[in-house]
């Protein structure tokens, strides 16, 4: 089945990423020596797994009352880049399946999708775990970020029967260059600062543009000159 992977996070939306919102709507600092910078260098780093790290942000979390209504406020203000809705609607009209696996939290995504979230075929995000008065209890996390992208897509063609040759991934960053691992096609979309846009192992095209609608022709005509 001809597959689109999408990342969210600075590929499906303009502005701040959401766990820097986050982090900020609770008071604490995002600059470069801030915490929230060194659990994610502490990670890179492998010095912490990806469970350790979202329990540390749980716990940060927690201690500023963070709530599910905060949460929606920033999910309601995010705002998504140009065309996505039209992009979806054309890839779905012409046979693709669309899924989104992402880092961010799937609550936020399927709020600021709207309308758009109808095209989607399945959401792999973190999940955030509230108690009976809506405040915040714990992260669920997903196993498809950073080296889980490509494993995402791995078990997606076993299971599908898709070859990977069928599956088109689009991301912009450092997260998402794992991607390629899998033999999938990559299209890296207004890359971020820390993103090696330049290797064509990681990143078999780049695309800079203000819509999302930008990538149907290269989408599209890719997969026609594979059928060729």
């Amino acid at each position: 089945m001809k597959t689109v992977i999408f990342d969210f996070d600075g590929t499906l939306h303009q502005g701040l990423n959401i766990w820097k919102s986050l982090w900020r709507k609770l008071g604490y600092p995002i600059h470069q020596m801030s915490n929230f910078r060194e659990l994610l260098n502490r990670f890179r780093d492998g010095e912490l797994t990806h469970r350790e790290w979202n329990d540390i942000t749980a716990k940060a979390f927690r201690q500023k009352g963070l709530n599910r209504k905060m949460v929606w406020d920033i999910a309601s203000k995010t705002q998504l880049i140009d065309g996505v809705a039209d992009t979806f609607k054309t890839l779905k009209n012409n046979g693709y399946a669309i899924f989104i696996v992402s880092g961010n939290i799937d609550e936020v995504i399927r709020i600021a999708l709207g309308g758009a979230a109808k095209f989607v075929d399945g959401i792999y995000a973190n999940r955030f775990i509230y108690d009976r008065h809506e405040n915040f209890k714990t992260i669920n996390g997903t196993d498809y970020d950073y080296q889980g992208k490509a494993r995402f897509i791995v078990e997606y063609t076993k299971q599908t029967h898709t070859p990977a040759q069928d599956i088109t991934f689009v991301g912009d960053g450092d997260n998402d260059e794992w991607a390629h691992i899998s033999g999938c096609k990559t299209i890296c979309f207004n890359p971020g600062e820390e993103t090696d846009e330049g290797n064509r192992t990681k990143w078999h095209k780049v695309v800079r543009a203000d819509s999302l609608t930008a990538l149907l022709p290269e989408i599209l005509d890719w997969q026609n000159e594979t059928e060729i």
